[in-house]
């Protein structure tokens, strides 16, 4: 099991919530974000619209 801070874990239940948010929002932090992405608990797609964080099935099993 990953340990995950406090807001790590608030950053994935916003994006279990949300299903996906664009990179830059103010609604997450970027370096928040990017070490979850690092640990591979998100994923960052690119869209013909964007980029987007999503969370990946590592990260839903992390937050359950």
């Amino acid at each position: 099991m990953i340990k995950l801070s406090k807001k790590q874990i608030e950053c994935l239940q916003l994006l279990l919530e949300e299903k996906a948010i664009a990179i830059g929002s103010p609604k997450v932090n970027s370096r928040t974000m990017y070490a979850l992405y690092t640990r591979k608990l998100i994923r960052c797609p690119r869209y013909a619209n964007g980029e987007f964080w999503e969370i990946t099935d590592l990260g839903l099993e992390s937050i359950s």
